[in-house]
């Protein structure tokens, strides 16, 4: 951007942003509905961690005792079904002290087809409590226990990402400087568009920045933006979505 990027008409100055700081907002549109939304996601995400924590510590615990008290048997498979695209789900039962137990369990995929074809496999059972077993020949390692603990994480950066762009919109809005910004670009993102645009700090400092905008612009066409004087690489053209300045 030149010297002479700015002859131009400038467009004036949305009357909301020459007021006093820090400015007085709102929530636009759907704005609370996403910030409760999040709060439920991060809440579900939380619920399923412990979940999840408790189900890997308690089979750890299990694994434990089998492998320091466990005594094994002759089960027989009673169910053997695909569950995924790399399982089975097995089912069998044995037999304790007259009683008959059963037990599932997923089978890795290595051992698909020697199961199918064979009706006994060894079990390993915990004679203080039966129901407590799992197949001798595969034992889920720690990695595979934790690993579905991590599972639930998966919406922890999603969260983390939505909630920073609203906060940090937020504070663009109430804390911005408004300047004349010059559209380099202009793409349609439905429902708005993507702008791209150039404007110049108080210090005289060029900067590049993106965001969104309701109407097309022409390249070379100004428009108004909010930057943080502290921080020039936050700036959004304005209105910025999620909020409304109050007059």
């Amino acid at each position: 951007m030149d010297k002479n990027s700015f002859v131009q008409t400038i467009p004036n100055m949305p009357p909301e942003l020459s007021g006093p700081l820090p400015r007085r907002i709102r929530p636009s549109g759907d704005t609370p509905i996403v910030n409760l939304l999040l709060v439920l996601m991060i809440g579900i995400t939380i619920a399923l961690c412990f979940w999840f924590w408790k189900g890997a510590i308690r089979q750890l615990r299990e694994r434990s005792a089998l492998r320091q008290s466990g005594a094994e048997v002759q089960g027989e498979i009673t169910t053997l079904q695909r569950r995924g695209r790399s399982q089975d789900e097995l089912r069998y039962t044995f037999t304790v002290n007259g009683k008959i137990v059963s037990g599932e369990a997923e089978v890795p995929a290595r051992l698909m087809q020697s199961l199918r074809n064979s009706n006994y496999l060894t079990i390993r059972y915990l004679p203080s409590n039966p129901v407590i077993n799992y197949p001798v020949a595969w034992e889920r390692s720690h990695f595979e226990l934790w690993s579905a603990f991590l599972d639930p994480m998966f919406f922890v950066p999603i969260c983390v990402m939505a909630s920073t762009g609203l906060s940090r919109r937020r504070k663009l809005v109430v804390w911005g400087k408004p300047v004349v910004g010059v559209v380099t670009r202009c793409d349609p993102s439905n429902p708005t568009f993507a702008v791209k645009y150039e404007f110049r700090t108080d210090t005289g400092t060029i900067v590049k920045g993106r965001g969104l905008t309701p109407i097309l612009q022409e390249v070379g066409a100004t428009i108004w933006i909010l930057y943080l004087p502290q921080n020039p690489r936050q700036n959004h053209p304005y209105p910025v979505p999620d909020y409304i300045v109050e007059k």
